[in-house]
Parts: C-alpha cells; sequence; structure tokens
C-alpha cells in the first residue's frame, strides 16, 4: 500500500519512530476488543462497549505509546518530563478521542451479532 498520509514514507524508521509505539498499541488494543466482543455477549451493549473500547484507548493504546514517544526522545537527546511527553502525546487529543470512543461504541451496538 502506499502511506498516503505518512509524507510517502515507511518502514522500520516510521515503526522506530514517534509513533512506533502507538502502532503496537494498536494491534493489542484491536486483539483486546475482539477477544472481549467474542467471548462476552453481555459485553455487546453501548455501555459496556464504550467501557472496552475506552479502556483499549487510554490504557492499551496510549500506554505503549506515550513509552515509544518518551523513548524515542531520549535517544534524540531531547530533555523532558512526564507532564512534556503528556502535553505531546495525550492531552490534545483527550476530547477527539471521547468522541470517538462514543462513536465506536454506538456502531457496535449496531453491527455486532446480538448473541
Amino acid at each position: 500500500f502506499i502511506p498516503w498520509f505518512g509524507g510517502m514514507t515507511g518502514g522500520l524508521d516510521v515503526f522506530l519512530g514517534s509513533t512506533g509505539g502507538f502502532l503496537i498499541g494498536f494491534i493489542i488494543a484491536s486483539y483486546f476488543i475482539g477477544l472481549i466482543t467474542e467471548r462476552y455477549a453481555k459485553a455487546r451493549n453501548f455501555t459496556r462497549m464504550a467501557i472496552v473500547i475506552g479502556i483499549a484507548n487510554f490504557a492499551l493504546i496510549y500506554i505503549p505509546g506515550l513509552a515509544g514517544l518518551a523513548l524515542w526522545m531520549s535517544l534524540q537527546g531531547a530533555t523532558f518530563t512526564v507532564v512534556d511527553i503528556l502535553m505531546m502525546g495525550l492531552v490534545p487529543f483527550i476530547f477527539g478521542d471521547l468522541v470517538k470512543v462514543a462513536g465506536a461504541a454506538g456502531l457496535s451496538k449496531v453491527f455486532l451479532p446480538k448473541d
């Protein structure tokens, strides 16, 4: 495929860059959401799916993502604090992520099997 939105770059450089941890987090989060929705039919309502997707988003994506960002910054020789990392990699995205969690939970109610 062609990385249209990645500045026409790809490969190991991108994976080991500042966003590499987030890419790993997406894989972990998708597995977690799939596992929960496959095993627990009762989780397939709006409220429970919002919780599952919220955990996946704010824990399983952001923890490795922020760790990868911090690692990348330290390898670049930058000095930073935990607050700096949170302000760069988390805080600007919280509102949009909450909207996306609610939207995904609503769509899952429509598209996932009921039993």
